[in-house]
Formats: C-alpha cells, sequence, structure tokens
C-alpha cells in the first residue's frame, strides 16, 4: 500500500554480494537488515502485534526465535543454548535485525555468530511477513 509517496518503506538488504549496512559492537563489524520510513503508525502497528506474539520488548528490543532446522551442527549439538534466537529492535522510524544468531542462556558460546545464508533469508522473510501482514508494503 502507498500513502502517496514515492518510497513507502526503503528496504535494505546487506549481505556479502552488496555490501553491508554495519555498526561497531565491541570493535567488531555487525551486519543488519533495516526497514526505514517508518510512520508513526506502521511503528504502533507492528510494535502491537510484535507485542501479542512474543511479550513486550525489553529495552525496545524484540527477541525472535531462529527456526531450528536451520541450526548448523553446532547450534544443533548445544541443547543448553537454546532457543536460538536474533534481535529485532523497533525505533520510531525504522526497524533492524541483527544478522546474528545468539543464545539467551549465555553471553557467550561457539554456537553464537554470525548468520549463515539461509539464516539470514530467514530473518528478512520474517521481517517482510510481517510487512505485507500488516499491509505496510504490498
Amino acid at each position: 500500500m502507498t500513502r502517496g509517496r514515492d518510497v513507502v518503506n526503503t528496504h535494505r538488504i546487506f549481505n556479502d554480494l552488496a555490501g553491508a549496512e554495519t555498526s561497531r559492537l565491541d570493535g567488531r563489524i555487525m551486519k543488519q537488515y533495516m526497514v526505514d520510513q517508518l510512520s508513526p503508525g506502521d511503528r504502533e502497528k507492528l510494535k502491537n502485534l510484535l507485542d501479542e506474539r512474543l511479550g513486550p520488548a525489553r529495552l525496545g528490543v524484540y527477541w525472535i526465535p531462529m527456526d531450528p532446522e536451520l541450526y548448523n551442527p553446532e547450534q544443533a549439538g548445544h541443547g543448553d543454548c537454546h532457543p536460538l534466537v536474533f534481535a529485532l529492535d523497533l525505533e520510531p522510524s525504522f526497524l533492524s535485525c541483527e544478522f546474528l544468531v545468539r543464545s539467551l542462556s549465555r553471553m557467550r558460546c561457539g554456537c553464537m555468530g554470525y548468520a549463515d545464508p539461509a539464516q539470514a533469508r530467514y530473518i528478512m522473510d520474517f521481517v517482510d511477513r510481517l510487512l505485507v501482514e500488516l499491509g505496510i508494503i504490498a
């Protein structure tokens, strides 16, 4: 759905082929999937749906479970770290998801790390499905 503007929401997909939107975290580069130019109404629809399905955000961050079928062998073998999740940060005018798969039960473990291509696709598809479901994009 458009709202009379040429650009309703700008999707920036960053991967190894197209360059990456990055931020610095402990000296490391973090890749992200970002949707910007959210209207206040779009943000409110997203917040309401995410709150309903996942509970309230913690400091603006929703922890989205990664599909266990997409765990790599090391991740699958770390039952104490399950469920593995990715972060969805909902801000006033944008949302972003880090391409980092992590555990909520441990700060550091060998099973945590950058999303592989299938996991990155899952993260992007998750966000895109939300946007379509809410009529934010056609």
